[in-house]
Protein backbone atom coordinates (compact mmCIF):
# COMPACT_ATOMS: atom_id res chain seq x y z
CA UNK A 1 0.00 0.00 0.00
CA UNK A 2 3.00 2.37 0.59
CA UNK A 3 4.21 1.97 -2.85
CA UNK A 4 0.97 3.06 -4.82
CA UNK A 5 0.97 7.24 -4.19
CA UNK A 6 5.20 6.86 -5.89
CA UNK A 7 3.43 4.44 -8.20
CA UNK A 8 0.86 6.69 -9.44
CA UNK A 9 3.23 9.76 -9.09
CA UNK A 10 5.39 8.02 -11.57
CA UNK A 11 2.16 7.24 -13.94
CA UNK A 12 1.23 10.56 -13.81
CA UNK A 13 4.87 11.74 -14.66
CA UNK A 14 4.88 9.25 -17.48
CA UNK A 15 1.47 10.63 -18.92
CA UNK A 16 2.10 14.13 -18.35
CA UNK A 17 5.80 13.27 -20.49
CA UNK A 18 4.18 11.52 -23.17
CA UNK A 19 1.08 14.42 -23.16
CA UNK A 20 3.94 16.84 -23.62
CA UNK A 21 5.84 14.95 -26.53
CA UNK A 22 2.63 14.80 -28.61
CA UNK A 23 1.42 18.38 -28.19
CA UNK A 24 5.02 19.89 -29.51
CA UNK A 25 5.23 16.88 -31.63
CA UNK A 26 8.99 15.99 -29.97
CA UNK A 27 10.51 13.01 -31.16
CA UNK A 28 11.23 10.50 -28.56
CA UNK A 29 15.18 10.85 -29.12
CA UNK A 30 15.10 14.87 -28.96
CA UNK A 31 13.34 14.27 -25.60
CA UNK A 32 16.67 11.89 -23.99
CA UNK A 33 18.65 14.47 -24.69
CA UNK A 34 17.80 16.49 -21.48
CA UNK A 35 16.46 14.57 -19.40
CA UNK A 36 17.70 16.35 -16.43
CA UNK A 37 15.90 19.91 -17.47
CA UNK A 38 13.52 18.85 -20.00
CA UNK A 39 13.31 20.60 -23.44
CA UNK A 40 11.99 23.87 -23.61
CA UNK A 41 8.02 24.23 -23.98
CA UNK A 42 5.79 27.37 -25.15
CA UNK A 43 3.55 29.07 -22.37
CA UNK A 44 1.07 29.44 -25.19
CA UNK A 45 -0.15 27.95 -28.18
CA UNK A 46 2.83 27.38 -30.12
CA UNK A 47 3.99 28.87 -33.28
CA UNK A 48 3.73 26.84 -36.77
CA UNK A 49 7.49 24.56 -35.41
CA UNK A 50 9.13 21.16 -35.91
CA UNK A 51 11.63 19.67 -33.35
CA UNK A 52 15.03 18.81 -34.86
CA UNK A 53 17.39 15.99 -33.45
CA UNK A 54 21.40 16.76 -34.33
CA UNK A 55 24.24 15.03 -33.24
CA UNK A 56 25.35 17.69 -30.48
CA UNK A 57 21.93 19.52 -30.24
CA UNK A 58 18.52 19.64 -30.55
CA UNK A 59 16.04 22.79 -31.85
CA UNK A 60 12.97 23.64 -32.37
CA UNK A 61 12.71 25.85 -35.50
CA UNK A 62 10.04 28.28 -35.96
CA UNK A 63 8.35 27.84 -39.67
CA UNK A 64 6.80 31.71 -39.91
CA UNK A 65 10.05 33.09 -38.92
CA UNK A 66 12.35 30.69 -40.50
CA UNK A 67 14.67 30.87 -37.81
CA UNK A 68 15.23 28.56 -34.78
CA UNK A 69 13.02 29.85 -31.27
CA UNK A 70 15.62 27.60 -29.10
CA UNK A 71 18.55 25.88 -29.64
CA UNK A 72 20.20 23.29 -27.05
CA UNK A 73 23.55 21.88 -26.52
CA UNK A 74 24.78 19.84 -23.36
CA UNK A 75 28.64 20.25 -23.41
CA UNK A 76 30.92 17.79 -21.86
CA UNK A 77 35.08 18.25 -21.82
CA UNK A 78 34.59 15.70 -25.03
CA UNK A 79 33.48 19.15 -27.20
CA UNK A 80 36.52 20.67 -26.21
CA UNK A 81 38.72 18.06 -28.50
CA UNK A 82 38.88 19.77 -31.40
CA UNK A 83 39.46 16.70 -34.74
CA UNK A 84 37.68 18.98 -37.25
CA UNK A 85 39.13 22.04 -38.99
CA UNK A 86 36.40 24.47 -40.18
CA UNK A 87 38.47 25.38 -43.27
CA UNK A 88 38.31 22.00 -44.74
CA UNK A 89 33.97 22.30 -44.79
CA UNK A 90 34.72 25.33 -47.39
CA UNK A 91 31.59 27.12 -47.05
CA UNK A 92 29.78 24.86 -45.05
CA UNK A 93 26.81 27.31 -44.91
CA UNK A 94 23.49 25.47 -46.67
CA UNK A 95 19.35 25.08 -46.35
CA UNK A 96 18.38 22.25 -43.55
CA UNK A 97 18.26 19.32 -45.54
CA UNK A 98 15.68 18.22 -43.24
CA UNK A 99 13.17 20.79 -43.97
CA UNK A 100 13.91 21.08 -47.47
CA UNK A 101 12.96 17.59 -48.44
CA UNK A 102 9.78 17.89 -46.23
CA UNK A 103 8.79 20.36 -47.90
CA UNK A 104 8.82 22.72 -44.50
CA UNK A 105 9.30 26.60 -44.89
CA UNK A 106 13.04 27.20 -44.73
CA UNK A 107 15.69 29.87 -44.82
CA UNK A 108 18.06 29.78 -48.51
CA UNK A 109 21.28 30.96 -48.80
CA UNK A 110 19.99 33.56 -51.14
CA UNK A 111 17.90 35.34 -47.75
CA UNK A 112 21.05 36.31 -46.74
CA UNK A 113 22.81 37.57 -49.30
CA UNK A 114 22.96 41.35 -49.76
CA UNK A 115 21.15 41.59 -46.25
CA UNK A 116 23.79 43.23 -44.14
CA UNK A 117 23.35 40.27 -41.65
CA UNK A 118 25.80 37.92 -40.79
CA UNK A 119 24.70 34.17 -40.53
CA UNK A 120 24.58 33.98 -37.09
CA UNK A 121 25.12 30.62 -35.13
CA UNK A 122 22.94 30.17 -32.18
CA UNK A 123 24.96 26.55 -31.52
CA UNK A 124 28.50 27.38 -32.06
CA UNK A 125 30.51 26.05 -34.16
CA UNK A 126 33.07 25.44 -32.29
CA UNK A 127 31.15 23.90 -30.21
CA UNK A 128 30.88 20.81 -32.12
CA UNK A 129 34.50 21.19 -33.43
CA UNK A 130 34.81 17.42 -31.50
CA UNK A 131 32.96 15.25 -35.02
CA UNK A 132 32.59 16.44 -39.06
CA UNK A 133 28.76 15.56 -38.58
CA UNK A 134 28.33 17.39 -35.89
CA UNK A 135 30.00 21.15 -37.32
CA UNK A 136 28.69 20.24 -40.75
CA UNK A 137 25.09 20.26 -39.16
CA UNK A 138 25.87 23.42 -36.85
CA UNK A 139 25.99 25.02 -40.37
CA UNK A 140 22.28 24.11 -41.15
CA UNK A 141 20.68 27.66 -41.70
CA UNK A 142 17.93 26.33 -39.26
CA UNK A 143 20.84 27.16 -36.83
CA UNK A 144 21.35 30.57 -38.69
CA UNK A 145 19.40 33.96 -37.46
CA UNK A 146 19.86 37.25 -38.71
CA UNK A 147 22.73 38.93 -36.36
CA UNK A 148 24.44 42.56 -36.73
CA UNK A 149 28.39 41.60 -38.07
CA UNK A 150 30.58 43.98 -36.53
CA UNK A 151 30.88 44.75 -32.77
CA UNK A 152 28.53 41.56 -32.33
CA UNK A 153 28.30 38.54 -34.11
CA UNK A 154 31.62 38.65 -34.47
CA UNK A 155 32.60 41.04 -31.57
CA UNK A 156 30.40 40.44 -27.99
CA UNK A 157 28.67 37.38 -29.16
CA UNK A 158 31.92 35.31 -30.08
CA UNK A 159 33.43 36.72 -27.08
CA UNK A 160 30.42 34.90 -24.97
CA UNK A 161 30.75 31.78 -26.36
CA UNK A 162 34.23 31.89 -25.56
CA UNK A 163 33.40 32.64 -21.96
CA UNK A 164 30.99 29.44 -22.38
CA UNK A 165 33.81 27.32 -23.24
CA UNK A 166 36.24 28.50 -20.92
CA UNK A 167 33.34 27.57 -18.24
CA UNK A 168 33.31 24.28 -19.83
CA UNK A 169 37.13 23.92 -18.67
CA UNK A 170 36.28 24.41 -15.33
CA UNK A 171 33.09 22.71 -14.93
CA UNK A 172 33.17 20.03 -17.15
CA UNK A 173 29.31 19.44 -18.14
CA UNK A 174 27.21 22.78 -18.97
CA UNK A 175 23.67 22.30 -20.71
CA UNK A 176 23.21 25.84 -22.87
CA UNK A 177 20.03 27.10 -24.76
CA UNK A 178 20.06 30.09 -27.48
CA UNK A 179 17.63 31.45 -29.36
CA UNK A 180 15.86 34.81 -30.53
CA UNK A 181 13.80 37.56 -28.62
CA UNK A 182 11.58 40.16 -30.57
CA UNK A 183 10.02 42.40 -28.27
CA UNK A 184 8.89 45.17 -30.88
CA UNK A 185 11.99 47.17 -29.78
CA UNK A 186 13.32 50.40 -31.43
CA UNK A 187 15.90 49.33 -33.88
CA UNK A 188 19.14 51.47 -33.37
CA UNK A 189 19.25 54.44 -35.35
CA UNK A 190 22.75 56.10 -33.69
CA UNK A 191 25.41 53.96 -33.91
CA UNK A 192 24.25 53.13 -37.70
CA UNK A 193 23.21 56.13 -38.73
CA UNK A 194 26.39 56.89 -41.01
CA UNK A 195 26.08 53.42 -42.27
CA UNK A 196 23.82 52.26 -45.82
CA UNK A 197 21.10 51.22 -45.20
CA UNK A 198 22.23 47.76 -47.01
CA UNK A 199 25.53 47.28 -44.95
CA UNK A 200 23.82 46.55 -41.19
CA UNK A 201 21.14 44.36 -39.76
CA UNK A 202 19.19 47.27 -38.46
CA UNK A 203 15.69 45.94 -40.17
CA UNK A 204 12.77 43.77 -39.25
CA UNK A 205 13.08 41.08 -42.54
CA UNK A 206 15.38 39.81 -44.57
CA UNK A 207 15.23 38.03 -47.82
CA UNK A 208 11.94 35.88 -48.23
CA UNK A 209 10.43 36.66 -45.07
CA UNK A 210 13.10 35.77 -42.61
CA UNK A 211 12.22 37.71 -39.24
CA UNK A 212 15.41 39.57 -37.55
CA UNK A 213 15.36 39.37 -33.93
CA UNK A 214 15.45 42.56 -31.90
CA UNK A 215 17.76 40.48 -29.03
CA UNK A 216 19.31 37.18 -28.45
CA UNK A 217 19.12 35.41 -25.22
CA UNK A 218 21.47 32.73 -23.92
CA UNK A 219 20.98 30.46 -20.31
CA UNK A 220 24.05 28.27 -19.24
CA UNK A 221 22.89 25.92 -16.51
CA UNK A 222 25.71 23.90 -14.58
CA UNK A 223 24.00 20.54 -13.30
CA UNK A 224 26.72 19.82 -11.12
CA UNK A 225 26.79 22.92 -8.45
CA UNK A 226 22.62 23.40 -9.94
CA UNK A 227 23.61 27.08 -11.19
CA UNK A 228 22.45 28.98 -13.96
CA UNK A 229 23.66 32.20 -15.49
CA UNK A 230 22.10 34.07 -18.47
CA UNK A 231 21.93 36.85 -20.80
CA UNK A 232 20.47 38.76 -23.04
CA UNK A 233 21.71 40.68 -25.41
CA UNK A 234 20.36 43.78 -28.11
CA UNK A 235 21.22 43.00 -31.83
CA UNK A 236 23.02 46.02 -32.65
CA UNK A 237 27.03 47.03 -32.66
CA UNK A 238 27.77 46.62 -28.71
CA UNK A 239 30.97 46.91 -26.85
CA UNK A 240 32.53 43.81 -26.80
CA UNK A 241 34.22 43.84 -22.65
CA UNK A 242 30.52 44.84 -21.38
CA UNK A 243 29.12 40.66 -21.71
CA UNK A 244 28.30 41.25 -18.18
CA UNK A 245 26.45 43.92 -18.13
CA UNK A 246 23.62 41.96 -20.17
CA UNK A 247 23.15 39.39 -17.17
CA UNK A 248 19.75 38.88 -17.14
CA UNK A 249 16.85 36.85 -15.04
CA UNK A 250 15.48 33.52 -16.45
CA UNK A 251 12.12 34.79 -15.71
CA UNK A 252 12.83 37.73 -17.65
CA UNK A 253 13.74 35.93 -20.64
CA UNK A 254 10.81 33.65 -20.51
CA UNK A 255 8.85 36.72 -20.16
CA UNK A 256 10.09 38.23 -23.31
CA UNK A 257 10.04 34.35 -25.78
CA UNK A 258 6.70 32.95 -24.52
CA UNK A 259 9.07 29.93 -23.35
CA UNK A 260 9.20 28.05 -20.44
CA UNK A 261 12.67 27.02 -19.22
CA UNK A 262 14.34 24.36 -16.82
CA UNK A 263 11.17 22.16 -16.31
CA UNK A 264 12.57 19.21 -15.65
CA UNK A 265 13.55 20.51 -12.39
CA UNK A 266 11.58 20.49 -8.88
CA UNK A 267 9.35 23.47 -8.59
CA UNK A 268 11.64 24.89 -5.63
CA UNK A 269 14.93 24.51 -7.53
CA UNK A 270 13.31 26.66 -10.32
CA UNK A 271 12.02 29.27 -8.93
CA UNK A 272 15.13 29.73 -7.08
CA UNK A 273 17.16 29.77 -10.12
CA UNK A 274 15.01 31.78 -12.15
CA UNK A 275 13.92 34.95 -10.25
CA UNK A 276 17.42 35.34 -9.67
CA UNK A 277 20.53 37.50 -11.81
CA UNK A 278 23.66 35.85 -11.47
CA UNK A 279 26.60 37.01 -10.72
CA UNK A 280 29.26 36.79 -13.11
CA UNK A 281 30.78 33.53 -13.26
CA UNK A 282 34.88 33.19 -13.17
CA UNK A 283 36.30 31.02 -15.90
CA UNK A 284 37.90 28.98 -13.42
CA UNK A 285 35.56 27.70 -10.23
Amino acid sequence: MRHRPISLLLGLAIALAASLSAAQDIPEDCLNRAPSIGLPTYRVSPPPHVILCRSGYVLAHNETRKIPDWVMETLTIDNLTVRTNRRRLGNPFKPDPNLRRSGRPHAKLSDYRNSGCDRGHMVPAADMAWGATAMRESFYLSNIAPQEGPDFNRGIWADLERDVRDWLRARGRLVVITGPIFDGGERDETTQKDIPDNRHCQKERIGDAIDVPNRFFKIVYDPERQRVIAFVLPNRRLKREQVKSYRESVDRIEALTGLSFLTGLPPRTQRILKTRKASMWRQSE
